[in-house]
């Protein structure tokens, strides 16, 4: 009877094992795809007649898994985006960001983290107070974007924030070669850089907010979310650099893949503590993919094996299959090629309209000579527009300020500026703050800058001013030829004389410190040194630019000399 019973359980246990074994055999696949920094560009500008369809492009290979027409399910693969969606191009600006809120809830995003960005036009005009995308219209066509909105870590008045979720629970289906389909549950948790002084200080700092820059507030979610089996795999989707994140990570952390974005570049690997990290470049020129292999367990309880083919995929290299013609038909998404000619149409005969030419370029980062990268010309002209402006003496821009480069193409002596590339180079709509100051105020102002090590705070004096510095030290002030401050030493009464200073809403507001010193604006704009702070950038600039193109035969100057001038003025 024993001898019965031993056989029977050992031909279960037999009979088990090979279910098992065969179940184990068994991969499904679900795809996975990422997006960061689209910063609006659901198209970008070829020449005055063409387009690249970026988002068409990506939207066409997530399709190409989820299926079209009768076929589509959008439970077949993940679309995450890693933050600073709407603000950047012309066509997002334009339209106050319709386009790319109609582009993802179109492209059937599952989930989105907050970028700094996402400030810029004031959060709870990007965000509804449901945690999800804002809703748009274009053309009369309304529609609900039911995106959700992610971040665990960001604060208001020291409080978790309502309308953004720490994390998404995203049911899906993994599917096997032969078609056997698996449900799986997918945990993306929403994680933030400490991007505080990246925001103007009146939209982020000063209304309130704060982000808890803790590793441990994701790791613990996710412990409790596969603690408490609610989840088969947990994604860490940031708005801060993959491989920076990823690394922070302790070695037990329930984390199976890390997506990040914020730093524009693209990235792929697995750290030394073993977790995949990946985040594609900015614009839309990139996209992460990856597979997640998963086998079935004991109760068919999902197990995942792998995270299989990672790769960061870069659209820009396809730029032949982005144009919107019928020989790229089963290239691009009919659905986002449809909304992006409304995009297009509608903001076509503002870009192309020309305000003027200019004869040399002016770039972001084309350093002037014998600046010491303090000065490029991108930096002169728009500091430039800001001190014509205002009426002001002196003016700065910070250099991640300036975001278009006019360049003159090659073998050509000049360049039409078209309206569209000046939105592109002022897309945040920032204000413009004037200031009373006495000469010896810029000295403070002049020698704060020069602590910046990164050279990424103030750049580009323009004005009657010219600054000679050595490292971190002002070593002279010479005001149209005449020298009133060297070593140290204040020459007459120019200490106490005024003049008026032109900069952006981002430098007067944003509290940098740099070796131990704050930036003096912040303290100044509670004073009568701040004269004034209504006028919008881009609107200026139009002004300014159309005026000058009238009186000057459309040509456009930019001032190529540095005002900033590495080395001392007695060598001069």
């Amino acid at each position: 009877m024993k001898k019965t019973i031993f056989c029977v359980l050992l031909l279960l246990l037999v009979v088990f094992m090979c279910n098992f074994t065969q179940a184990e055999d068994i991969t499904y696949r679900l795809p996975l795809f990422e997006t960061s920094d689209v910063h609006g560009y659901i198209a970008e500008q070829v020449d005055d007649d063409n387009y690249n369809y970026l988002l068409a492009y990506v939207s066409d290979k997530v399709k190409d898994v989820r299926g079209y027409g009768e076929n589509h399910n959008d439970d077949y693969a993940i679309l995450l985006d890693g933050g600073d969606i709407f603000q950047g191009s012309i066509m997002s600006n334009l339209l106050n960001g319709a386009p790319i809120s109609v582009a993802y809830e179109v492209m059937g995003y599952d989930a989105v983290v907050i970028g700094n960005h996402e400030f810029d036009w004031g959060i709870t005009n990007v965000v509804d107070s449901d945690a999800t995308m804002m809703d748009s219209s274009i053309d009369g066509f309304e529609i609900t974007n039911n995106v959700p909105v992610l971040a665990c870590n960001l604060l208001y008045n020291g409080q978790k924030v309502e309308w953004a979720k720490d994390y998404v629970i995203l049911n899906k289906t993994a599917r096997s070669e032969t078609g056997e389909e698996l449900t799986v549950r997918i945990a993306v948790i929403g994680y933030l850089d400490n991007y505080a002084t990246e925001i103007k200080h009146h939209l982020f700092s000063g209304a309130g907010y704060s982000i808890a820059d803790d590793i441990g507030i994701p790791y613990l979610i996710a412990k409790n979310l596969k603690e408490t089996n609610q989840c088969d795999i947990v994604v860490l989707l940031c708005h801060k650099d993959a491989r920076e994140t990823a690394s922070e990570l302790p070695s037990d952390a329930p984390i199976d893949l890390v997506l990040g974005g914020h730093t524009h570049k693209n990235e792929s690997g697995v750290t030394s503590n073993g977790i995949l990290f990946m985040q594609p470049d900015k614009y839309g020129v990139a996209y992460c993919y990856v597979e997640l292999v998963f086998t079935k367990g004991i109760q068919d309880k999902p197990i995942l094996k792998l995270l299989d083919s990672p790769k960061v995929v870069s659209v820009s290299d396809n730029k032949d299959k982005l144009l919107p013609i019928a020989a790229n038909e089963t290239e691009l998404d009919p659905k986002m090629i449809s909304n992006t000619n409304e995009v297009v149409e509608r903001v076509q005969n503002l870009l192309d309209e020309k305000i003027g030419y200019i004869t040399c370029s002016a770039k972001k980062k084309e350093y002037i000579e014998g600046s010491g990268e303090m000065a490029t010309t991108g930096g002169n002209w728009m500091s430039s527009i800001y001190s014509r402006a205002l009426d002001a003496d002196v003016a700065f821009v910070n250099r991640s300020g300036v975001r278009y480069d006019f360049d003159i193409p090659e073998g050509a002596t000049r360049k039409d500026v078209s309206l569209g590339e000046l939105y592109s180079n002022y897309p945040f709509g920032d204000e413009l703050y004037k200031y009373e100051i006495t000469y010896d105020d810029l000295l403070t102002i002049l020698s704060y800058s020069l602590k910046d090590e990164e050279r990424k705070n103030m750049v580009s004096l323009t004005g009657i001013i010219d600054c000679y510095y050595i490292g971190e030290e002002v070593q002279a002030l010479v005001k149209e030829g005449e020298l009133i401050y060297y070593h140290g030493e204040w020459i007459g009464d120019w200490k106490d004389k005024t003049l008026t200073l032109a900069t952006n809403d981002y430098v007067a507001t944003t509290e940098f410190e740099f070796q131990g010193i704050k930036n003096p604006l912040v303290e100044w704009n509670k004073t009568s040194r701040l004269l004034e702070h209504d006028k919008i950038d881009i609107e200026c600039a139009v002004k300014i630019l159309v005026e000058e193109s009238i009186a000057n035969d459309a040509l456009l100057y930019i001032d190529t000399k540095p005002h900033f001038i590495e080395g001392d003025y007695i060598s001069r």
